[in-house]
């Protein structure tokens, strides 16, 4: 979107997604790059943005930077995909 504030909004919104559940955001990326055209990708967007951005000191681009970079972190893939293996182990009680 062209509007600033909308931008900011939609960027705030995308970063509580991200740090709340980032393997739900990056399952979402995965899904949609089978299923959809090339140009409108969210993960393409959101490069787009970082390349576009007009602020004079990239605060935009910077923020958009640091989601990416939490979404292809191996240690945080690591530590999601153990806890959802964990969530997923039978549980046992010991008596």
């Amino acid at each position: 979107m062209d509007d600033v504030q909308v931008r900011g909004a939609a960027t705030d919104i995308f970063s509580y997604l991200v740090e709340y559940n980032p393997s739900m955001v990056r399952e979402f990326v995965m899904q949609e790059s089978q299923q959809n055209d090339d140009d409108i990708l969210l993960i393409n967007l959101i490069i787009e943005h970082m390349i576009c951005d007009t602020d004079p000191e990239l605060g935009g681009a910077v923020q958009l930077m640091g989601l990416l970079r939490t979404l292809v972190d191996p240690e945080n893939m690591l530590a999601t995909a153990n806890v959802s293996l964990c969530s997923r182990a039978p549980k046992h009680n010991n008596i």
